[in-house]
């Protein structure tokens, strides 16, 4: 196991986050997650402290956060995995951000259409109302979503 010490030696743009055991990367980063460049070009951090500690990462498998902190480069806190390990992670931990799609009832469909033409009705109200997300019943009202059955 690589201690800070030796990671700070390796690169002085690591801050470690004493409550969480986080070692915070202070460089450059895209798209959330720090920059490194290693090897010739410019990598994810977190997955150049991981092979450092490590070894190289096989083709099809990821650096995955344990921590769920994408600017931390702590090899304990990063294990492997393939993209659906990576999905079941978010999905175990709640981290997503969409809802699981549902398929309306065409009653239901029909009644949001009827409710929208009154004008009394935003789209957002419409989808706190129904239980479903203001998106979803924009789609409905376009036509997008949900032809009769």
């Amino acid at each position: 196991m690589a201690t800070l010490d030796e990671c700070v030696i390796f690169h002085p743009l690591v801050m470690p986050e004493p409550m969480s055991g986080c070692w915070l990367w202070a460089g450059c980063s895209s798209a959330k997650y720090g920059q490194i460049r290693y090897k010739g070009r410019m990598q994810q951090a977190h997955r150049v402290f991981w092979e450092k500690e490590n070894g190289p990462i096989l083709d099809g498998l990821f650096a995955l956060h344990r921590c769920d902190v994408p600017l931390c480069v702590n090899p304990d806190h990063i294990f492997l995995g393939t993209q659906q390990d990576n999905i079941n992670d978010m999905m175990t931990k709640n981290r997503h951000r969409f809802t699981p799609r549902i398929k309306i009832p065409w009653p239901r469909v029909q009644e949001i259409k009827k409710l929208h033409e009154t004008g009394n009705y935003s789209q957002r109200g419409l989808g706190v109302i129904l239980g479903v997300s203001p998106r979803q019943v924009g789609r409905i009202i376009n036509g997008e979503s949900r032809v009769k059955e």
